[in-house]
């Protein structure tokens, strides 16, 4: 548990300090002093949140950077029944994520929380927290997670944490006139449970029934992000979430995730760097299976026409879904 500091003590502390005394090592010196100070301040800051999880909190402070905000993060979560913490799931390029229990509407499933770094605007990082900020304009990167079409293996979210400088919002809708100037903090998402498709090559190689079925499902859902006017922006193996097995369903099922980079597309050849990248994945996949000489497999990739990889106006979409590979 947390202590409450009473303001008093921090005040009497502060007057205690000699500002003429030399700093010396192992001693109670100026610094260390104020270094108590400040800690105390940080406790103090928020007096009525209650801090029942210290390991939960001191992770939400490592992701947001901000002692402050990871409080705020900590009573938004505890207010909407979402602070059982039940393990920390890995962290990319932009941000950390974590798996809590589902409670109330979300009972019964395992949730990811995924929380971004904040900076203030005299920060020299602040760009990052500008980029994740709401203008009129729109929505962008990891917020549009919110909006993203059904049906399409995209790992939609179920709402996200917004920052307006003074309180954090759970919000499961997003309107870029009433959220102006909110900066996007954390995703709330469901936890896919088989790791990344990432991990999944490395580890040994795939059976051309699950190059096949990924690699469909990734298509299909790179045609859903691109038909709703987006680009993912970050595509690779460690973006890729794998589906545990459920009765009825293929066993090969994937979900697309990491919006950070999401952003609309302006021109075709944006959409064509991005099926170039599905190519080197789609290839990565193959290696050291009986697909590495497929035929249908090599037209796909290396037709000098067309191909994923070797032509620089590629197969259409539609054509890409409909090739013999995936028939």
């Amino acid at each position: 548990m947390v202590e409450a500091v009473d303001a008093n003590d921090i005040i009497n502390e502060i007057l205690e300090i000699n500002w003429d005394e030399p700093v010396k090592r192992n001693e109670s010196s100026i610094q260390s002093k104020v270094a108590r100070v400040f800690n105390a301040t940080q406790k103090a800051t928020f007096p009525s949140i209650k801090i029942d999880d210290d390991s939960f909190y001191e992770e939400i402070q490592k992701a947001v950077y901000d002692p402050h905000l990871a409080k705020l993060i900590f009573a938004k979560l505890q207010e909407q029944g979402l602070d059982t913490y039940e393990k920390y799931l890995g962290r990319g390029a932009f941000g950390k994520v974590f798996q809590l229990e589902g409670t109330r509407t979300f009972e019964g499933k395992k949730l990811a929380l995924k929380l971004l770094p904040y900076y203030s605007d005299n920060d020299y990082y602040s760009y990052w927290s500008t980029s994740n900020k709401i203008t009129e304009e729109g929505i962008r990167g990891d917020a549009l997670a919110l909006t993203l079409p059904k049906g399409c293996h995209l790992n939609r979210a179920y709402a996200v944490l917004t920052f307006d400088g003074k309180e954090v919002h759970y919000l499961e809708e997003l309107d870029p006139q009433l959220h102006k100037g909110h900066v996007v903090i954390g995703t709330l998402s469901r936890a896919i449970q088989g790791g990344t498709l990432g991990e999944r090559v490395t580890k040994m190689p795939l059976s051309s029934e699950a190059v096949r079925g990924y690699g469909k499902q990734l298509a299909e859902a790179l045609l859903g992000l691109h038909q709703a006017g987006y680009l993912h922006g970050d595509l690779h193996g460690g973006n890729i979430l794998v589906k545990g097995e459920k009765e009825g369903k293929s066993p090969y099922r994937i979900k697309l995730t990491d919006f950070g980079l999401t952003h609309p597309f302006t021109s075709s050849d944006d959409m064509r760097w991005e099926w170039k990248h599905f190519g080197i994945i789609l290839g990565q996949m193959a290696l050291k299976t009986d697909l590495e000489y497929n035929s249908d497999l090599n037209d796909l990739l290396l037709n000098p026409e067309k191909g994923l990889l070797a032509a620089e106006f590629c197969y259409t979409e539609e054509a890409i879904l409909q090739h013999p590979f995936f028939a």
